[in-house]
């Protein structure tokens, strides 16, 4: 696995099943690599994919956040 397949499943894997039920109900704006980590995250819960996406909520993982949580998570990254 990449360095950035890595990051992704750590990042998947350090969201609750609402979190990654509510990024997975838009999977189809995310990169490849990121579609096969969550897909992979998926499974391993037993979660299903959610058929389109979920109603409109404020915003509470955005790229800082996902920095933020990253950088406790990886070995080695100052926080």
């Amino acid at each position: 696995m990449t360095v950035q397949e890595n990051a992704l499943q750590a990042y998947y894997a350090s969201l609750t099943d609402a979190e990654l039920l509510k990024l997975a109900a838009n999977r189809s704006s995310f990169i490849d690599a990121a579609q096969q980590a969550m897909s992979r995250e998926m499974l391993r819960r037993h979660l299903e994919m959610p058929a389109g996406p979920l109603p409109a909520e404020p915003q509470t993982h955005g790229l800082g956040a996902m920095v933020k949580r990253l950088a406790g998570i990886l070995p080695g990254q100052r926080k």
